[in-house]
C-alpha cells in the first residue's frame, strides 16, 4: 500500500521529462476520462461504444512560499499560457505519469485559519506517458 506523503511530483520544460521536484504540493489528484463515441445504428438494439478521445487533467494544492522558483515558474507560464512539463510518482523511483500540460488555473487561497495555499489545476497537452518503477 502506498500512501499520499510518499508520492513525488515534479515540473519542468516542455517536451521533456521533468526532474525539479515540487516541494511544498499537497493533495495530488490525476484523472483520465476516455471519450465514448457513439456508433448506434438500427443492425442492433445494443448500444454500440467505442473508446474516443483520452484526456487527463490534474489537480493540486502548493503551501504557498514566494521564494520558491517552482511557484514563480508555474505563474509564469499560467499567465503567458505555455506548457510545462509535470511528472507524478507514487515514490521516489515509482510509478506514475508524466507529459505536457496547460496551466489551466492558477490561484491563492487566504483562509483565515489555515496557511496559504495555490490552487493549480492542469489539462494534459498531447500523450500521457507511463512511468514505471525503477
Amino acid at each position: 500500500m502506498k500512501i499520499g506523503l510518499n508520492g513525488k511530483a515534479y515540473h519542468g520544460v516542455a517536451g521533456a521529462e521533468p526532474s525539479d521536484e515540487i516541494p511544498a504540493i499537497r493533495d495530488v489528484t490525476l484523472t483520465i476520462e476516455v471519450n465514448a463515441v457513439e456508433l448506434n445504428s438500427r443492425l442492433s438494439n445494443w448500444a454500440e461504444n467505442e473508446a474516443g478521445i483520452r484526456k487527463a487533467k490534474v489537480d493540486f494544492d502548493m503551501v504557498w512560499d514566494g521564494t520558491l522558483a517552482d511557484q514563480t515558474a508555474m505563474q509564469t507560464a499560467a499567465l503567458a499560457g505555455t506548457k510545462r512539463a509535470f511528472k507524478f510518482l507514487d515514490a521516489t523511483l515509482g510509478y506514475g505519469y508524466w507529459g505536457d500540460f496547460v496551466i489551466s488555473g492558477f490561484g491563492m487561497n487566504q483562509p483565515l485559519e489555515d496557511g496559504t495555499t495555490i490552487p493549480v489545476s492542469l489539462v494534459l497537452s498531447g500523450a500521457l506517458n507511463v512511468k514505471a518503477p525503477v
